[in-house]
């Protein structure tokens, strides 16, 4: 509302007694040498009693340091130059002692004179400042974000007189871990490297979320020398992540320290992605698959029934592996076939693994699908693609019945049907809700009778030989 010449004050209080949403006071200056020092109060409308909690018959008459010991500075120049200029101000304005935020139209209605138009935005300029939030925060993380740089760092950015160390951060192999373990643990490895960001992080440093799988870190008036200790702050704060989730995770570093005026935010950045870059070329290149040990992991620590049977399988083929005096690096490779064999499980439905009884028809064909999910697991990571399709044959059957590819006799490599053999005799031994538990003398003899059909007769009365001069794995190694 803008007057052209001073209203009647009759209008201005009839105006304002019907307005609902706007609380009117209005003051008379209090001079001293020809200049404004305090203000009385005039005039009150309901809502100015209701938004600020003053009651009119407490204020009227009274002065404005009388009644608001503490008001503000800030509001106490904006009255001054109101009354000496004539000018009406409009702006926004915080109340310490009210703790309330303001839209405020201070005029002058006569000489001397002080209308003040008050509107409360408090819940208003609180939503403002979620929805801002929101909009500069990354919600899985809740670092900032990309377009928090764009809006904010970019236009202060030339100001600035120091150098700035910018850090780029980019997680290996996130979508493998993703594909292979699934979104929820991709998630959590991003907010575990955020977490270390933001420990690492320290006054005058920003930690960002830049990407999908790409962090940065914005250190004002630091140096190389301070880059390099952020650095291994970070992978500090990473590894203890790492001890207590007990998960493998490896992410590339690389930074820029800017020190030239005339360059943006964003070529600063791109340099510090460079550096990225290098140090992935030069010294990565070997973590950007998904670890054999980080997928072993989380499925044991998925099922633990699980990892106690493939620790006793893996000691049961290398028991064999030794038995038919295998070389030693043939007899690591059946340790680790051993302990992964069912590593495609983890793209089972956990109730179905978890399940006391027996399967169904449909959970036993959701289940005969794990060799397949395996072998994709596996091939992954050139650690672990020799092995892969041993792990993919563990259910094939000598007379060709098995699954998935329904191969037989010799076409099925040794080391699968060694681990076909170890599998059946410790599933036998082992205690389930749904079947009896047979004696190793009972699982060998089990075994035999199945020789030639299910399991190659040479490895089975290999095994059973064995068997019959060692004992089972012991469950103290399992535990």
């Amino acid at each position: 509302m803008i007057f052209s010449s001073h209203p009647p004050i009759d209008f201005l209080r009839g105006f304002f007694a019907q307005d609902n949403a706007h609380a009117y006071a209005l003051f008379e200056a209090i001079f001293a040498n020809h200049m404004p020092i305090d203000y009385r109060c005039v005039y009150i409308n309901q809502t100015f009693e209701k938004i600020t909690g003053l009651v009119n018959h407490d204020v009227l008459g009274r002065s404005i340091d009388g009644v608001m010991p503490h008001w503000e500075d800030k509001l106490k120049k904006i009255y001054h130059d109101v009354v000496v200029s004539g000018i009406s101000r409009h702006f926004r304005f915080f109340s310490i002692e009210m703790r309330k935020h303001f839209d405020i139209w201070v005029f002058n209605p006569h000489v001397g004179q002080i209308g003040t138009v008050i509107y409360d935005i408090t819940e208003k300029y609180a939503f403002q400042k979620q929805l801002e939030y929101v909009y500069y925060h990354d919600p899985l993380t809740d670092l900032m974000n990309k377009q928090y740089v764009k809006d904010k760092i970019s236009k202060y950015f030339p100001r600035i007189t120091k150098s700035v160390v910018l850090i780029s951060i980019d997680i290996n192999a996130l979508r493998k871990i993703n594909d292979v373990l699934g979104y929820d643990l991709g998630d959590e490895v991003l907010k575990w490297t955020a977490s270390a960001m933001k420990a690492a992080c320290k006054a005058g440093m920003i930690p960002i979320r830049w990407g999908n799988d790409n962090f940065l870190v914005i250190a004002y008036g630091a140096n190389a020398e301070n880059a390099e200790r952020i650095i291994q702050e970070i992978e500090y704060h990473l590894s203890q992540n790492k001890a207590k989730e007990a998960v493998y995770l490896s992410i590339t570093m690389g930074y820029y320290v800017h020190t030239d005026p005339k360059e943006t935010i964003f070529q600063a950045i791109a340099q510090s992605e460079r550096a990225l870059a290098e140090n992935k070329f030069l010294g990565m290149g070997e973590k950007s698959n998904v670890p054999i040990e980080m997928v072993v992991t989380i499925f044991h620590e998925k099922n633990c029934r699980e990892a106690a049977h493939s620790k006793r399988v893996s000691e049961l083929c290398v028991m064999m592996g030794k038995a038919m005096g295998m070389s030693r690096k043939e007899i690591d490779k059946l340790r680790l076939i051993g302990l992964v064999h069912d590593i495609g499980k983890l793209g089972i439905d956990e109730a179905i693994l978890n399940k006391k009884g027996k399967l169904t028809d449909e959970e036993y064909q959701q289940i005969k699908k794990h060799p397949e999910i395996g072998f994709r697991i596996l091939t992954t990571t050139p650690d672990t693609t020799e092995i892969a399709y041993f792990v993919l044959s563990h259910h094939e059957r000598f007379d060709g019945l098995g699954y998935p590819n329904g191969i037989k006799g010799n076409d099925i490599p040794l080391f699968s049907k060694i681990l076909s053999v170890a599998d059946s005799f410790d599933a036998m031994t082992r205690e389930r809700t749904y079947k009896v538990t047979m004696s190793t003398v009972e699982a060998v003899d089990e075994l035999r009778r199945c020789a030639g059909k299910q399991f190659d007769p040479i490895v089975v009365e290999c095994f059973a030989k064995l068997m019959e001069g060692n004992s089972v794995p012991a469950d103290n190694l399992d535990q």
